[in-house]
């Protein structure tokens, strides 16, 4: 938790906001192992794709930013519907019986998005008729260019698997659940690409064997840094302890906005991602 949020917390003098900020220290103690780490890499490659008007649009908006090289693609009635795969520093455009063509990042300005995950891949900005949402994707471009990691998420037991037997299809719950399209059948098993992979969790929740799970966060130092920051919440007199389980992006923000409301007993609990509660 940022030191800023831990600021305005400890303006709350109440006893419950005092025993929270001691639960917050004790807390920080605890940090989970990351298993592995994936890497994205982007030169500032821009695909900026749709039509006529708001392709050009953009492209005259992102005009001065010079740490990106942008390519505009204009779909009309003429065009052969454009394939899109990847992700940040490997997004693949084929059209028709064309080579495909690379690119780091995707600015999809069309009226329906080429790639319909309920969760986007890195790298890609789909805003739609969204004017704030399409601000928010030309300001973020910019910082997408250079190396970057993430933690694996995931950990998957081939032995476990129940998806298939003999070339018989049997589960799939975890392919039908995920909303990054992650997860693909590769015959018995499965296979889930880690750069598509955002730690959404359904997959764990959804397999019935067990076979596949979070290898980050993991639940033993979840649950460690749960029971620590309960421990000292009670051992300085608080009471009533609530637990605000947010993410690190979107819910750290949230809970900057929000410090100094909440009341002494709500405890922020940061998570990487809250699938995995």
């Amino acid at each position: 938790m940022s030191e800023s949020i831990t600021a305005r917390l400890s303006e709350d003098d109440t006893i419950n906001g005092k025993a929270r900020i001691a639960a917050l220290a004790a807390g920080s103690s605890v940090t989970p192992e990351q298993v592995g780490f994936v890497l994205y890499r982007s030169a500032g490659r821009l695909l900026v794709i749709g039509t006529r008007k708001p392709v050009d649009a953009a492209t005259a908006a992102l005009a001065n930013q010079a740490n990106i090289n942008i390519t505009s693609f204009v779909c009309d009635d003429d065009t052969d519907v454009p394939l899109l795969t990847g992700y940040l520093g490997n997004f693949e455009l084929k059209v028709g019986e064309e080579n495909p063509q690379v690119y780091d990042l995707v600015l999809d300005v069309g009226e329906m998005p080429l790639l319909q995950a309920e969760i986007a891949p890195p790298g890609y900005f789909a805003p739609g008729h969204d004017a704030a949402a399409l601000q928010a994707a030309m300001d973020k471009l910019p910082e997408l260019v250079g190396e970057f990691e993430k933690p694996r998420y995931f950990i998957y037991n081939t032995s476990l698997c129940a998806h298939g037997r003999s070339g018989v299809t049997a589960c799939r719950r975890c392919i039908d659940a995920c909303p990054t399209d992650a997860i693909i059948s590769i015959g018995d098993s499965i296979e889930v690409n880690p750069n598509l992979c955002q730690g959404a969790g359904i997959c764990a929740t959804a397999c019935p064997s067990g076979a596949i799970g979070y290898g980050y966060p993991q639940l033993a130092k979840t649950l460690q840094r749960t029971r620590q920051v309960l421990q000292s919440y009670y051992e300085n007199s608080g009471s009533d302890a609530v637990i605000l389980f947010h993410d690190a992006e979107s819910g750290s923000e949230a809970v900057a906005a929000m410090a100094t409301q909440l009341p002494g007993h709500v405890i922020p609990f940061e998570i990487e991602e809250l699938g995995s509660v």
